[in-house]
Order: C-alpha cells, then structure tokens, then sequence
C-alpha cells in the first residue's frame, strides 16, 4: 500500500506543479462559462420564455445559472481526470517505465498509481469548480445548494470521477504521444458539451440525435447532476404544475428518457457503475501492457 501511495503522490504533485495541466484540465469548463455569458445563457432565458408566459424572470434566470453550473462541474469530473494522464503519457514517451520496472514495483501497482491519480484529480478539481460556483451563485442572487442537496452532489462528483477516469485511461493507454494526447483533449473537450447536450438542451436536438446521446454516459451524468441544481427553481417555475416541471425536465435533459419512459436515478447510477467497472479492469489491462 506504501508503493501505491507513494506512486499517487508523485502523480498528484507532477500534475498540479504544472501550471498549464490545470489550466487545460479546467478549460471546457471556462469555455462553457464564457459561452452562456456571452450569449447561450439569454439563448435559454429566450427558449423558456418562448414556450412559457408571465413566468417570474427571476426564477427563469436562476434555473439557467444553475442548469449551468450543474452541466459545468459534471463536465470537469470528466475533463480533469483526463488532463491527470498526462503524466502517464509523459512517462510513457520518456521511456520511464524501465525505471520503473527494474525498481521493486510491481506493474499493478503502477496502474493503480495512474488510476488513482487520475480519479482523485478528478474529484478535487470538480469540488474547487462546485464551491466557486456556489460563489457565484450566492453573490448573483439566485439559490445555492442547501445541505442535502450538497452531500448529493458531493457523491455524484466521487461517481462519475470513477467512471470518467476509468474511460478516460482505457482510451489513453492506446496514446503514444504527448502531440496525440493534446489533440484528443482538444476534440474531447469541445465535443463533451454537445454529448452532455449542454450547448443545446436535448429537447431541441432532433430525436434520433437525443436518442442516441441518451444512450450515452454523458447525458445521464448531466441530468443526474442537474437535477439538485435545479430543484428548487423547477417547483418555482411550475407552480407545482406537473405538466410544465415534465416539459422542462425533459426538455432540458434534467431527466433521460427512452420512448415514453423515464430513467429512474437508481437505473442510470447501476448503469455508470457497470460502465466504471467495465472499463476500469480494461484499462487496468492496457495500461498494464503498455508498461514494458
């Protein structure tokens, strides 16, 4: 356990002495950020007016902050893990993995090194990007968590850090470069907004588009984490009108369905589960062979 600790730490300290792996872990974030001050956001107040009339501006603008913010802290769960295997492609294209072999460290330990890293950079980064949002939300007026809606947030951010860093490693371990590695964060990190159906809501995608982003990991963690955030300002909106609080659910990705059903949160948290446990024993195994 000491080698494996000891192994995580000096991941953890590599990446965080390096400033710009901070940044570009962090910088979908920002972009989606900008994005919704720029003009996304009044995109949204626009579509809900819209459909809706005489509703509370307040509240409307509150529900799209925090819809926001909800979409942008599931996003870094995802995009922090990966920027932590940078130091897995630096160790591997620096040829590092023969120190490592000829030291008394077993290859398992090794993986579980990369992995935990990974995953806890995933979850410290992700709770820095909660508490500013928090912040900003205070300061801005509208509603902030309350405690139990916090603890749930706080346990999905551990879920998916799990689930996305087990993804993120078994793609990673077919990457030989750190070019190739910049590259595929850059894709990744503009496509994962449009794959959690954040730069439009899934309502106005077309159906077979929504169908099969429904399928996905991506649309079901931002609904999973959606929801705490929105809570609130849903029963505001909808006057406790079931009609309208389905309509924006649905329409804002808030919950998933397939067909005429909804996912329930305990069906899509055994889904993710499944889908970390898959994907954590296969890129246990190819990180494993790529360490040689």
């Amino acid at each position: 356990m000491m080698t494996i600790y000891l192994l995580f730490r000096r991941n953890i300290r590599i990446f965080f002495r390096d400033r710009m792996n901070i940044f570009f872990a962090l910088l979908s974030s920002l972009i989606l950020f900008v994005l919704f001050a720029m003009f996304l956001g009044k995109m949204q107040v626009d579509i809900i007016n819209s459909n809706y009339h005489n509703l509370n501006q307040a509240y409307v603008h509150g529900y799209v902050q925090s819809w926001v913010f909800g979409g942008i802290t599931m996003v870094t769960t995802f995009t922090a893990g990966l920027g932590a295997l940078t130091v897995f492609v630096e160790d591997s294209g620096t040829g590092r993995f023969k120190d490592f072999l000829v030291s008394p460290i077993r290859r398992w330990q090794l993986v579980l090194g990369y992995l935990l890293s990974s995953f806890s950079v995933a979850v410290i980064m992700s709770v820095l990007v909660l508490i500013v949002g928090q912040i900003y939300l205070k300061l801005s007026g509208y509603n902030t968590l309350d405690r139990t809606q916090l603890l749930e947030v706080l346990g999905l951010i551990i879920l998916f850090s799990a689930v996305f860093s087990s993804i993120s490693s078994f793609f990673i371990s077919f990457i030989k470069t750190s070019g190739a590695f910049s590259s595929l964060s850059t894709i990744i990190g503009t496509l994962i907004g449009f794959f959690a159906a954040i730069y439009v809501p899934i309502g106005r995608l077309p159906s077979g588009v929504a169908s099969f982003l429904n399928y996905l990991p991506f649309a079901q963690t931002a609904a999973l984490m959606r929801q705490p955030y929105t809570t609130k300002y849903v029963a505001n909106l909808s006057h406790g009108n079931i009609a309208i609080q389905n309509t924006l659910n649905t329409t804002y990705g808030n919950n998933i369905e397939f067909g005429a059903r909804s996912l329930k949160i305990t069906e899509m948290v055994i889904y993710l589960v499944v889908i970390a446990i898959i994907f954590f024993g296969l890129s246990a195994f190819r990180i494993g062979k790529r360490i040689n």
